[in-house]
């Protein structure tokens, strides 16, 4: 998704540079394997860069994090914005364009989930991340809405929820292509709205794979 560079300041400042790096190093060898000095390569700045805005890794794992969620939200909002009016195609392919765009930098798409697994020991850092999920389902809950969803906030989470699902797939198995995710989803806001209108076949047009009486 190269448009959604516009998201995003073209000119990251030093600090976002090495929340940056830091997502990469969780996403290549897990929470554990963060240290200054391995962060500081990643990032290609000098080892006290790292000390100056970061005392420690108990301060630079979770304000990666943080960066990350600022992050989603923006590509979010940058994404929603070319969608409007919003129709049931257009959020599919909103929602699949998304996802792809983490796809493409699947090491800070590992890192998404390694923040899941850490925030589970952390209440603190877990009540940052249900409120960063709960405030992304209210960001796109007026659009699902003005769509017919009947409970947006719910509908909005099951659709987090489905591609999600896919994403946690994909990481264990690569070859799963977009035009699942297309599939699940189609059906999921299908199973939410209702079927869509079928237009009526012509007379004597058979069913495939019914048997002729």
């Amino acid at each position: 998704m190269p448009e959604a560079a516009a998201a995003r300041d073209p000119k990251p400042s030093r600090r976002e540079v090495i929340l940056d790096a830091t997502l990469r190093v969780i996403g290549a060898g897990g929470v554990d394997s963060v240290t200054h000095r391995r962060v500081a390569a990643e990032a290609g700045v000098p080892l006290g860069s790292i000390a100056y805005y970061f005392r420690s890794r108990d301060e630079l794992i979770p304000a990666a994090f943080r960066h990350h969620m600022s992050e989603v939200r923006r590509t979010a909002r940058f994404v929603e914005q070319r969608v409007r009016p919003l129709t049931r195609a257009k959020l599919v392919e909103a929602l699949v364009e998304l996802s792809n765009h983490y796809r493409e930098r699947a090491s800070v798409q590992r890192a998404e989930f390694e923040m899941y697994v850490y925030a589970a020991r952390q209440p603190e850092i877990a009540e940052e991340v249900e409120r960063w999920m709960a405030g992304l389902s209210a960001f796109v809950a007026p659009e699902l809405e003005e769509l017919g969803f009947d409970r947006p906030i719910e509908a909005a989470r099951c659709l987090a929820g489905v591609v999600r699902g896919f994403e946690l797939e994909w990481l264990v198995r690569p070859d799963v292509s977009l035009e699942e995710l297309r599939r699940r989803l189609e059906v999921t806001v299908d199973g939410l709205l209702g079927p869509r209108k079928q237009t009526p076949r012509a007379p004597g047009r058979r069913t495939r794979g019914r048997s002729r009486s």
